[in-house]
């Protein structure tokens, strides 16, 4: 599955749970404004940490644990993250505590905040910078890169979820989809909100990414 000498991109989704998460967090509105943000910054500045800390979730976590594996076996791997606050940003990316999620919205919101914090374009750019591509993104997340959609054949794409994950992936040679559903969560023995970084983690501990 791996090439030598190959750059290799992940990218995961922010979570609800965070390091810190004090009553006066920032809303849409205060992150979507630059001068609101600015001083919600100020604000929350003893608060500031980069995306990788910030984000808490058992899924994130097991990720940035497969994250530093490949770190430690010398691939040229890279994490970024999509965040419904600040849209495509890297794993050392300072923030700040937020209220902002894709999770259980509806289609037409996030496809329209999608492209209002630029994500698929981002997203476009930033992948034909490396050669492979992991997505470990929910439903909604995949919306906000308005898929279905063509993308760049020049990239392998790895995708896991479920079958509503399967339903928005392009069809392109370029793109393989890894199962991550209830069949999954059961011969793991993981819950379907973390099952992603599970099988992530496992692969790396198998060396599914050497050549």
């Amino acid at each position: 599955m791996g090439k030598s000498g190959e750059k290799i991109l992940i990218i995961g989704s922010c979570t609800s749970s965070k390091k810190y998460s004090p009553s006066n967090e920032a809303t849409e509105d205060e992150l979507d404004s630059p001068l609101l943000r600015k001083q919600k910054e100020e604000e929350l500045n003893r608060y500031i940490v980069d995306a990788l800390n910030m984000y808490q979730g058992k899924q994130h976590k097991l990720t940035c644990e497969a994250f530093k594996m490949l770190q430690d076996q010398g691939k040229d791997v890279d994490f970024w993250i999509i965040s419904a606050g600040y849209g495509l940003i890297k794993y050392d990316t300072k923030i700040i505590p937020y209220e902002a999620t894709f999770a259980q919205k509806n289609k037409k919101y996030v496809k329209s905040r999608g492209k209002m914090l630029k994500i698929p374009d981002d997203f476009d750019k930033l992948i034909t910078n490396y050669d492979k591509v992991i997505l470990l993104l929910g439903k909604e997340y995949l919306l906000s890169l308005n898929f279905p959609r063509a993308i760049d054949e020049n990239v392998d794409i790895i995708a896991m979820g479920g079958k509503e994950t399967q339903k928005l992936l392009p069809d392109q040679k370029n793109i393989h989809f890894i199962p991550a559903g209830k069949d999954e969560g059961r011969k793991y023995g993981a819950a379907l909100i973390y099952l992603k970084g599970v099988i992530l983690k496992k692969m790396v501990e198998e060396n599914q990414f050497d050549t």
